[in-house]
């Protein structure tokens, strides 16, 4: 379990087993310790996803770096989670939508909003079971990428944390002080060009690469803002948002594992999940973890760079399959 590879969530704290949260205007709900949370340690037995009731007790007996990672600051500012801190997503990502080279620019993006190495992440998105969820899934992967050892997401975003009437929503903006945090960039977890080539070359090599943008995207119906439409050869198509119950959060994990299965990753195969540029595969490699499948890694450049990259000729169509063309 993730918790065992860090102490952040067990500092000696004042615990509270069951609280009547009562702040602002409104009836809140009584807090009482999840089964999977310990009330002595407040810690809980979360590996990749919290659900909102482990999310509420850690918020309110440990002292975890809370991260709202929606994209627009108008949104935050209208109403966040008391204590959260808007993560400017997407300030650490330059040419072509993926993230920077650059370690300096990196590593500043990381201090400037408030990341610890001796504090839990939790980070949330807006739980509307699409975009809004995107974006915090592909942070999750980026501070795992960068070396932080204790990263959670939230099941259902903001929206399950607003149902469940934990506590009055906070308004406006306070940033973070910059950290010192120094970024040690995880390789392991980040596929590149090079990568999907040798998978492709090798026929022995098992590795599934996972299409997870939607089926227009993948057949070439849907360009987007790309010179060319297309696939990795030999990628299967999933559709990440498929992953979501009606209530947003995520469905049953016998049941993916089956549908993943069915669609030629079954559980213990490596895999490479992309999409246009490593946001939407960015969640899905979350989603992996958290089924146990063995060190799954992103591709972050994606088809965005993948279709630069035949039109610029450093790729061939041994490895893409070229649909359309832009206009």
């Amino acid at each position: 379990m993730k918790m065992s590879r860090r102490s952040s969530l067990s500092l000696p704290l004042v615990v509270i087993v069951a609280a009547f949260v009562a702040i602002g205007c409104g009836d809140f709900e009584e807090l009482e310790t999840p089964e999977t949370c310990s009330a002595q340690q407040a810690l809980c037995e979360a590996h990749v996803f919290l659900s909102v009731e482990e999310f509420e007790f850690l918020r309110q007996n440990s002292d975890p770096i809370i991260l709202d990672a929606r994209r627009e600051l108008e949104d935050f500012e209208a109403q966040h989670v008391p204590g959260a801190h808007f993560a400017h997503w997407g300030e650490h990502r330059g040419e072509l939508d993926s993230l920077f080279d650059d370690d300096e620019k990196l590593q500043d993006y990381i201090q400037s909003i408030g990341v610890e190495d001796d504090r839990a992440v939790i980070v949330y998105g807006e739980g509307d079971g699409s975009g809004g969820d995107a974006v915090a899934g592909n942070l999750y992967w980026t501070l795992e990428y960068v070396g932080h050892d204790e990263v959670y997401l939230v099941d259902g975003g903001l929206q399950a944390w607003i149902d469940a009437r934990y506590d009055a929503l906070d308004s406006g903006n306070s940033e973070p002080e910059a950290t010192d945090f120094e970024i040690e960039r995880r390789d392991e977890l980040l596929a590149t060009v090079d990568d999907l080539k040798e998978v492709i070359d090798d026929e022995e090599d098992d590795t599934v690469i996972i299409d997870t943008r939607r089926e227009s995207e993948f057949v070439g119906e849907e360009i987007r803002n790309n010179p060319y439409s297309g696939k990795v050869r030999t990628s299967v198509h999933y559709h990440w948002e498929d992953v979501f119950d009606d209530d947003n959060t995520l469905r049953d994990a016998d049941e993916l594992k089956a549908e993943f299965e069915e669609v030629g990753f079954a559980p213990g195969v490596d895999t490479v999940p992309y999409c246009q540029s490593g946001v939407r595969s960015g969640y899905f490699y979350a989603v992996l973890q958290s089924l146990g499948y063995p060190d799954p890694v992103n591709y972050d450049g994606s088809w965005r760079e993948l279709a630069v990259a035949y039109d610029e000729g450093d790729i061939s169509e041994d490895y893409v399959k070229i649909i359309d063309e832009a206009e």
